[in-house]
């Protein structure tokens, strides 16, 4: 028994006093500065103090070259060894790391396939020509842009939620077993494919600078951002996307876009396409519009009343309707290159032409110009009343004379539509406003025009 406790002793002794191989000068200074790895506040690293040591080393932007030493932290959990200058990173030891960020090295290898405890890889910007994660099945989050790759396998990694694999050499892309993708960022490599129809969780999507000629987006229900710009699309089909927010579809072979359904709709670039028609009635929340570069003719914005950016320079335009009530907003007008623009109607012609100066000679800002062509414009001849407002409730709407049909839609503050209803040969009606406190855009078309009215409930 002696024997033993003396052997015992005797090996602690021994790797007390081995001190761990840490050749980079500059990852020995992080290591042996770290009071929490380097306990006994000596000169090296101990083998027993690496042992012990449960936690992060974030060695990040350090001018790091050679991580060996490395391998001696077995227990380590996190690792950030990112913007350095690695060639090479052994890590087939720290059989616990849950974290690794390498991201922003030389490294042309990486070997992972002992870290089956992985849920966070990040090693973009690498000179990377080959990655297996076929073993790290408990994978989440997988960032492994800008670097080299060909082909990506991640059929293994059906806990994966967030994958961004741009800037690479994919010709193909399978994600149809990552059900749990919500993000997925694959622009800038040679797709001419894409299927998502399972990533039914999908909110970002950024396919970008491929040769898509088609894109499917009808199960993706929960999209909110899109990023589908500089591929072949000539057709493409949101009705189902009713929580879009951005939409970057520029520069592609689109003749028409429907945006009735997409009524959260804050971003919109659909600028260098080939549309003749874009009714943005429906969205009243958007924010920026860039339609520049196309053939259309005619723009209704008078119910956007958010709008603050408005690019639709290099146009067919000779109709724009600005005249939203709340023009003092956009801070950027761009109608230049429309040559039969004569007239664009506005709020208040004297603030515009001090404002905005981005529009051809031959155009002039009006107050009311002869849009009655323009199916966006209001008509000022519905003699429409609303009371009470604001009201607790109900809302009576008295429309000042009997109309053969009324179609009345009214939204929330997110643009959502929560009342859609159609009347015939009626003088009035009492809505009743279910929902939270705050204001409620009400559209009333009929057939001499549309009329639009703000009520608040309080």
């Amino acid at each position: 028994m002696v024997l033993i406790f003396c052997l015992a002793l005797s090996l602690i002794t021994t790797l007390k006093a081995q001190v761990v191989s840490i050749p980079d000068a500059n990852f020995k200074t992080y290591l042996v500065g770290n009071a929490v790895i380097n306990t006994n506040g000596d000169t090296a690293i101990q083998v027993s103090e690496a042992l012990a040591f449960i936690g992060t080393i974030n060695c990040a932007n350090l001018s790091i070259a050679d991580l060996t030493g490395i391998e001696a932290f077995v227990n380590l959990t996190e690792l950030d060894c990112s913007l350095n200058q690695l060639s090479s990173l052994d890590v087939s030891q720290n059989t616990n790391l849950t974290t690794l960020h390498c991201y922003i090295n030389q490294l042309s290898s990486l070997d992972v396939n002992q870290n089956t405890s992985l849920t966070t890889l990040h090693c973009s910007s690498n000179q990377l020509s080959n990655l297996d994660v076929s073993q790290n099945m408990n994978l989440t989050d997988l960032g492994c842009s800008s670097n080299q790759l060909s082909s990506l396998d991640v059929s293994q990694n059906m806990n994966l939620t967030d994958l961004s694999c741009f800037s690479n050499q994919l010709s193909s892309l399978d994600v149809s077993q990552n059900t749990s993708l919500t993000t997925l960022y694959c622009s800038s490599n040679q797709l001419s494919s894409l299927d998502v129809n399972q990533n039914v969780s999908l909110k970002y999507l950024r396919c970008s600078f491929n040769q898509l000629s088609s894109l499917d987006l009808s199960q993706n229900t929960s999209l909110a951002q899109l990023y589908c710009n500089s591929n072949l699309l000539s057709s493409l089909d949101l009705s189902q996307n009713t929580n879009l927010t951005g939409l970057y579809c520029h520069s592609n072979q689109l003749s028409s876009l429907d945006l009735s359904q997409n009524l959260s709709l804050i971003w919109l670039y659909c600028y260098s396409n080939q549309l003749n028609n874009l009714d943005l009635s429906q969205n009243i929340s958007l924010g920026h519009l860039r339609c520049f570069s196309n053939q259309l003719s005619s723009l209704g914005l008078s119910q956007n009343t958010g709008l603050i950016w408005l690019d639709c320079s290099s146009n067919q335009l000779s109709s724009l309707d600005v005249k939203n009530g709340n023009n003092t907003t956009i801070y950027n007008l761009n109608a230049t290159s429309n040559p039969n623009l004569s007239c664009i109607q506005v709020d208040d012609s004297a603030y515009s032409a001090y404002n905005w100066v981005f529009i051809d000679a031959s155009a002039s800002f009006n107050a009311n110009c002869n849009l009655s062509s323009n199916t966006n414009v209001i008509n000022q001849e519905i003699n429409l009343i609303a009371y009470p407002n604001p009201t607790t409730k109900a809302i009576a709407l008295d429309f000042g004379k009997v109309y053969q049909e009324i179609n009345i839609q009214v939204t929330n503050l997110t643009g959502q539509t929560i009342l859609n209803e159609r009347l015939e040969n009626v003088p009035n009606i009492i809505l009743e406003l279910e929902g939270a406190l705050g204001v409620y855009p009400i559209k009333i078309q009929t057939e001499e025009g549309i009329a639009i009215l703000k009520v608040i409930k309080e």
